[in-house]
This record gives structure tokens, sequence and C-alpha cells, in this order.
């Protein structure tokens, strides 16, 4: 039985895979400004298809997301240039995950400066003038605590199924979740419990799986 995997079963575990509308939502840029970004080859998603006008075309991994919320950080609130950020964001990629948390970068006069506590260098000289640092361990781990809120339904929303146009193909879904009813269906078919099914999809509650459970036999 083909389904498609939303969220990985424990929450230690961050998501792997957001849509331009939720990597939007979590890094506080726009969808224009998303695929601007895309479209002048500034910043393009780890997964995309390459015609972009179809469906979930553009799937942002975590890493693009914290890399996201510092770029729009230093674009949109310290006016840094896309020309000077190409490199900012060479050097991010360079730093490399096991790097970053020992890293913070400083902002001055519109420049980015980049701090290593490993090696106590800098790539430019600081003045006197204030700086604002951003270290990106706590990046990192505000990102996690967004994710985790992203996935928080309404309470109202748990037990009933709703039908958006262009989401998962306009299929009926788990309301506030990607969980198609019909793949909750399958699953029942297949003897799954519902604390298995759940562990399969935790963005879904138990009265979610109920109330396919009571479609199915009404």
């Amino acid at each position: 039985m083909a389904y498609e995997p939303y969220l990985v079963s424990d929450m230690q575990n961050v998501i792997k895979a957001f849509s331009d509308e939720q990597a939007s939502s979590l890094t506080g840029l726009s969808k224009h400004q998303l695929r601007h970004w895309d479209k002048i080859g500034f910043f393009q998603p780890a997964m995309a298809h390459a015609n972009r006008s179809v469906a979930l075309s553009r799937v942002y991994s975590f890493s693009d997301l914290v890399e996201l919320q510092v770029l729009r950080t230093l674009r949109n609130d310290h006016k840094c240039s896309l020309q000077h950020l190409k490199g900012v964001k060479k050097k991010l990629e360079e730093i490399g995950e096991q790097r970053w948390s020992n890293t913070i970068l400083y902002v001055l006069d519109k420049r980015v400066v980049v701090y290593d506590e490993e090696t106590d260098q800098l790539e430019d000289i600081l003045s006197s003038q204030r700086v604002l640092k951003i270290p990106l361990r706590i990046v990192k781990a505000d990102m996690r605590d967004r994710i985790k809120e992203l996935w928080v339904r309404p309470e109202e929303l748990v037990g009933s199924f709703q039908q958006k146009r262009n989401v998962v193909h306009n299929a009926t879904v788990i309301s506030g979740t990607r969980v198609p009813v019909s793949t909750i269906r399958d699953f029942i078919d297949e003897g799954y419990s519902d604390i298995e099914i759940i562990a399969e999809f935790p963005t879904i509650a138990i009265a979610d799986v109920i109330a396919v459970r009571e479609e199915i036999a009404a």
C-alpha cells in the first residue's frame, strides 16, 4: 500500500520537508519573496520540480528553513544587499551542520561578519560601532519550536474533515493537516489499530481515526 508520509514519528527529530506556504509561515518570508529568490537563483529549495507551476513544486528542508530565517533577518530587518548576501549564503553552506553551534554572525553597516569560536577569527575588521549578534544555534532551536507550533491544531478541528483547493490535489483531508482521509481509511482496512495509525501520522489524533471509522461504518 502506497502512502505519503508527512512527519517523522518522533518529534525530537525534525520534519524533513515543507511546502512554500509552510516555509513562509515558519521563516517570516512572504511566498512572493521565496518564489522571487528561487526565480533569480538566490535561494532555491532543496527539492524542486523543474516545472515550478505544478503543485508542491518547491519543497524546503529543515536546513533551508534555518538558513532562510537568518537571510530574512539580514535582508528584511537589516537591509543587507542581495549581492552581499550571496557571499553570506555561500559561507553558511560552507560552515556545515557540525559547526553551527560555534558560529555567530555579526551585522555592521549592512554587512555581515562571521566569527568562529573554534578559531577565534573574524573574516572582517570590526569598528567601535554597535554590532548585532545572531547566534545560529539559537536560530536553529527557535526554528524547531516554530515547527512544533505549526502542527498544533485548534481543538475544534479534531475529529473533522475538510477539502481545500490545491491541498493534496483537492482530496478530503483530516482538518488542519495534509493527511488524506482515504489514506487513514486504507490503514484501517489493513487492520491497523488507532495507536498504530497515529504513530504513522503524528499530526492527527485518535479522535480523527475514530471519525474515519464512523464514516466507514455509516
